[in-house]
């Protein structure tokens, strides 16, 4: 890995709470998910490893605005955020933003759309 990228996931990093033990291209599956979320969680990190970049799962971020939002899928590389969206629509999903770190990127995606053939980050 070159300096630069080290850099970049270490300055995304420090947004994150550590204190949840959060591990690289580690799939978090979380009981409160159907079965199509947690596979379309587990497709992304796929991808994203497949890509050469660092995937984190279930990350929770230091507090924002007195709350702390819980990502799906980060890629600390690319201040990159992922949402999945199985029951929940996107309108109700952005209403959370306020929760993640203002400098984060934030990607919505459904399970149907994460799990079609061609799919990619």
């Amino acid at each position: 890995m070159n300096p630069e990228t080290q850099r970049l996931i270490n300055e995304a990093m420090r947004q994150v709470d550590r204190s949840y033990n959060v591990k690289p291209n580690v799939v978090k599956l979380n009981r409160k998910n159907g079965l199509e979320h947690e596979l379309a969680k587990t497709k992304l990190m796929f991808l994203t490893k497949q890509a050469g970049k660092t995937g984190y799962s279930e990350v929770i971020f230091k507090k924002v605005n007195g709350k702390s939002g819980r990502a799906d899928h980060f890629i600390p590389e690319d201040s990159l955020i992922i949402e999945v969206l199985n029951t929940e629509k996107e309108k109700d999903a952005v209403k959370k933003e306020g929760y993640y770190p203002p400098e984060f990127l934030i990607y919505y995606y459904t399970v149907k759309e994460i799990a079609a053939e061609g799919f990619m980050i």
